[in-house]
């Protein structure tokens, strides 16, 4: 059975601790990983902290601007709102900015 069988038939992650490159260990220093990736990589299994560095992520190397799932939903709640009773929406604002 080879490495990739044995990935394709199972579930099995596997853990990268070392990058070897023509016979030099490799560190993260050497490779000029970004520190948004780095962060990514660190929390990838906790979801809620991953989740926060994926706009890092895409700021830093693609150059995009990131809307998170919370903040598309805020805006969107906010723009009904607003659109229902625009009277009651700037008194809630109001009371929210105090």
């Amino acid at each position: 059975m080879t490495f990739r069988e044995l990935l394709r038939d199972y579930n099995v992650p596997v853990k990268l601790d070392e990058i070897r490159v023509g016979g030099v260990n490799m560190s993260d220093d050497d490779l000029n990983i970004p520190e948004s990736i780095k962060k990514h990589w660190k929390y990838q299994y906790h979801e809620s902290l991953s989740d926060l560095y994926v706009s890092d992520v895409l700021k830093e190397c693609m150059d995009l601007d990131h809307m998170s799932l919370y903040q598309y939903e805020a805006q969107q709640v906010d723009e009904i709102q607003r659109k229902h009773d625009k009277l009651c929406y700037e008194f809630f604002k109001l009371g929210q900015n105090i």
